[in-house]
């Protein structure tokens, strides 16, 4: 993808090749609702399971690929775009072990989402 370009357009998904992630993915769900909505025929060059696979085969080269802004991360190598009038959103879960909710830091984590939410 050339630098100039800032985001790509929704209809032009068709005609690039596409690196999906497994189909019980949350990101491809996700991408697979949105495709139906717009009634845009989405098809990968490849399938890959897991995260950290779909950040390999994009970096060789082989297509683009799709993940949620709090997967990114900050790897040089990888450019994100984003898609030119989508509004993809994804439902995040904060998780912690039972055991571990009397931690200093958990306690405090949790008064601050109740805070936020009253």
């Amino acid at each position: 993808m050339p630098d100039t370009v800032e985001s790509l357009d929704c209809k032009a998904l068709s005609d690039l090749p596409l690196i999906f992630r497994e189909t019980g993915s949350s990101t491809q769900r996700c991408l697979d609702a949105w495709a139906k909505v717009e009634r845009l025929v989405l098809r990968p060059v490849i399938t890959v399971e897991g995260r950290e696979a779909l950040r390999e085969v994009v970096k060789s080269g082989a297509g683009i690929g799709f993940v949620s802004r709090a997967e990114l991360g900050n790897d040089i190598n990888i450019r994100a775009l984003p898609l030119a009038g989508a509004t993809l959103e994804m439902k995040e879960s904060l998780v912690f072990l039972s055991m571990r909710r009397d931690l200093l830091m958990i306690r405090a984590f949790l008064r601050c989402i109740e805070i936020g939410n009253t």
